[in-house]
């Protein structure tokens, strides 16, 4: 059974064998993903023209600054010589109820046994991978529209359009820090030490902050229009931002090294 709603937000579980859905039906779903077929299978011993030997052209790699992205499944006809794609399918395997409004983000905890959302009913909640509601983190006075789980588990970080910033204990779901003056922001990420947490603003503005002392480390402005997304990559050594384009900063000098225009 899949959502009544639109899907506004998907994590995929740190294994990669399910994904979180959060949608505007008020509700999370918990996704297993099977991946079936041999994708290394040869081609086809049809009759006519495709029937053959012949070796089978490897994928083409992805493009510069971006992965590859899934096809829809299919298979050669007669003569074709082609083999059939892996299927691919989801099966629902828990449903997360309990919010009262739409489940604008998703996240998993980083050792994947949990599923945080945060909604626009101003709350954000910790599930159990089987779909019990732990604990709820209350306190923001407008929808909480982005998220995100420090690397160790113990914090979460969440984003409201209250234009607060707010940084919780994952435990017994207490406000530890509540960040202001950080514009209208719309995109949170943190970086994979654990150390830093960045902000995107509707203004073009990202702010590097530190979880240590919840200080602005460094400030980063942007001609692209309002941060809608962010991203860090696994070294620590670049960030993402998505705008009117996407942009790949460095985070040690907070400069623009290379654009992507759409």
């Amino acid at each position: 059974v899949g959502h009544s709603g639109p899907v506004a937000s998907v994590a995929v579980a740190p294994d990669g064998k399910s994904l979180a859905t959060g949608s505007f039906d008020r509700s999370a779903r918990v996704w297993a993903i099977e991946l079936g077929g041999d994708p290394a299978a040869g081609a086809g011993a049809g009759a006519g023209a495709g029937a053959g030997g012949g070796k089978r052209r490897p994928p083409p790699a992805p493009p510069q600054g971006g992965d590859g992205a899934a096809g829809r499944d299919g298979s050669g006809g007669a003569g074709a010589g082609a083999g059939r794609a892996p299927s691919r399918r989801a099966k629902c395997k828990h449903i997360m109820r309990g919010h009262d409004a739409a489940v604008r983000a998703v996240a998993y905890t980083p050792d994947g046994t949990m599923v945080v959302t945060g909604s626009d009913d101003k709350t954000a909640a910790l599930w159990s991978h089987d779909g019990f509601l732990i604990r709820d983190f209350k306190g923001h006075e407008d929808g909480v529209d982005a998220l995100a789980v420090t690397p160790d588990g113990a914090q979460l970080v969440t984003q409201s359009n209250d234009h607060t910033v707010r940084l919780w204990n994952m435990t017994d779901g207490s406000l530890v820090h509540l960040f202001r003056r950080l514009g209208f922001v719309q995109a949170v990420a943190l970086t994979p030490d654990g150390q830093s947490l960045l902000t995107g603003s509707r203004d073009g503005t990202v702010r590097v902050l530190s979880l240590d002392d919840w200080d602005v480390q460094q400030t980063c402005g942007s001609d692209s229009g309002a941060i809608n997304a962010l991203a860090v990559t696994k070294n620590d050594a670049w960030f993402v931002t998505g705008a009117r384009g996407v942009s790949v900063w460095s985070l040690a000098t907070g400069t623009v090294v290379r654009q992507f225009k759409f």
